[in-house]
C-alpha cells in the first residue's frame, strides 16, 4: 500500500513510527505519525549559527507559512502569509506585529472593532520606575483617546491626541485640564 512502518507491519499512514500502543488514532491528514504510550517528540537539529524550520507551502508559495528557531539569536519566529507575525525572543518576550518585543507581551498593530471603523489598541507594559501600565487607545477620525492605568500608583489618566485631559488619583480626586 506504499506505506512505511517502523515497529509495525500495518502502518495506517504514509510513514508510521510505532514505539508503543496508545488509545488514539492518527488523523488521516497525517503522513508522518509517531506513536508512543509515553512522552514522544520530534527533533530538528541545526548548527549553532543557523536556523531550524518547519515550512507550510502551497502551489503558489512553498514557504508561505513557517515556524523558525534561530540558534544564533535564540528566538522563535512564526510566519503567516509570507510575513513574520509573531516572535518569542531569547528572554521570553512575545512580540505580535514586531520582531523586537521590549516587554513580556508587546503588541504592535491596530485592532478593528465594530462596523464604525473605530480602531482600538490594548497595551500592557512596565515602566522604567517599575510601575505597570495598562493602556487603552481608541482612534476615530484622527482623534486619539488614551486611557492609562498606572498600576501600583492608583493613578488613572485620560488623554486626547497625546495631551492629558483628566486624571483620577489614588484618593479619588479628579483633575480636569
Amino acid at each position: 500500500n506504499n506505506r512505511v512502518g517502523i515497529g509495525t507491519s500495518s502502518p495506517d499512514n504514509l510513514l508510521y513510527l510505532f514505539i508503543s500502543s496508545t488509545t488514539q488514532t492518527a488523523s488521516t491528514d497525517s503522513q508522518l505519525v509517531i506513536e508512543r504510550n509515553n512522552n514522544s517528540g520530534l527533533t530538528i537539529l541545526s548548527g549553532n549559527t543557523t536556523s531550524g524550520h518547519i515550512f507550510f507551502g502551497d502551489s503558489g508559495d512553498n514557504d508561505v507559512g513557517q515556524i523558525t528557531y534561530n540558534h544564533n539569536s535564540n528566538y522563535m519566529q512564526f510566519t503567516a502569509n509570507a510575513s513574520e507575525r509573531m516572535r518569542i525572543d531569547s528572554s521570553g518576550n512575545v512580540g505580535i506585529g514586531t520582531s523586537s518585543p521590549s516587554t513580556a507581551l508587546h503588541v504592535n498593530g491596530i485592532v478593528k472593532s465594530g462596523s464604525t471603523g473605530s480602531n482600538g489598541q490594548f497595551e500592557l507594559a512596565r515602566t522604567s520606575d517599575g510601575l505597570s501600565v495598562g493602556k487603552i487607545t481608541m482612534t476615530e477620525s484622527s482623534q486619539v483617546m488614551d486611557y492609562n492605568n498606572l498600576l501600583g500608583s492608583g493613578i488613572h489618566t485620560f488623554s486626547v491626541n497625546s495631551t492629558e485631559r483628566m486624571r483620577i488619583d489614588s484618593s479619588g480626586n479628579v483633575g480636569i485640564g
